[in-house]
């Protein structure tokens, strides 16, 4: 690497906002809207504004969604969010952003090699962890082999970070994106850790064990209708990603 990326993302944590939602989990939205705001960006600014219907046209394109609706555009906006979270963006006026940190950018956009996006998203939601004093509970949970157990812990990691998450206004109020949040943080650990895909009722699927795409939104799904454009799930680099995150590794990820 370049740079150290784990020295850049060690002081991750919930001050600094809601960071992971339903779209910025995948490794492959981080990267196909990161490619977009380099590519557009002038002098490291990128102007929402001047680019958004190209934009709806390439997100359209990058997954298939021949069919237009509201939620297209939360591709962008969800991974807004994330690179704000991670200091690599900054939001001015008129929805324009400056990129911050072009070093970082540079990495998770890096031509050969995507799974970069993933190597950056894992360790945002390691240190965040970690800061959050979560680690603990999740080494446990990749310890455990007991389905029961497992959810437990899943539990009380979750009934921490609700206290924490600054976008969960009423950490009582145990709803759907309270549980989402968490879900989306333990699958992105889960994949290189070879820990089960999990559901946002807490629940297993040993189905989906350490393949790539419980870590993309780009799969074919319920709502799909047309094939998708994703063999780079079938070409991903699991050695390139073992020895970047190496002493990151919880689970079983070391052979």
């Amino acid at each position: 690497m370049n740079f150290n990326i784990y020295d850049r993302l060690k002081d991750s944590s919930y001050s600094n906002g809601k960071f992971i939602s339903d779209k910025s989990y995948a490794y492959d939205t981080v990267y196909f809207i990161s490619k977009f705001i380099k590519e557009y960006s002038v002098d490291n600014i990128f102007d929402y504004g001047n680019w958004k219907l190209t934009l709806e046209d390439y997100i359209a394109e990058k997954w298939q969604l021949l069919e237009k609706n509201d939620g297209l555009l939360n591709y962008y906006h969800e991974t807004i969010s994330l690179l704000e979270y991670a200091h690599v963006i900054e939001k001015e006026r008129n929805k324009t952003i400056r990129i911050v940190d072009s070093n970082l950018m540079n990495f998770i956009t890096r031509d050969d090699k995507m799974e970069n996006a993933y190597i950056f998203i894992y360790l945002l939601c390691y240190f965040t962890i970690k800061n959050s004093g979560c680690l603990e509970l999740y080494v446990n949970f990749c310890k455990s082999n007991i389905s029961a157990e497992k959810k437990d812990y899943i539990n009380e990691i979750y009934n921490h970070l609700c206290g924490l998450n600054g976008s969960i206004r009423y950490p009582e109020f145990h709803d759907q994106w309270s549980k989402q949040n968490t879900q989306y943080i333990m699958n992105v650990l889960n994949f290189i850790n070879k820990q089960p895909w999990v559901s946002r009722e807490f629940t297993f699927d040993y189905t989906k064990l350490y393949k790539p795409s419980m870590i993309s939104v780009n799969v074919r799904g319920t709502k799909t209708k047309y094939d998708k454009k994703n063999d780079y799930l079938e070409n991903f680099d699991y050695n390139y990603v073992i020895n970047n995150l190496n002493d990151y590794i919880i689970g079983n990820g070391v052979e």
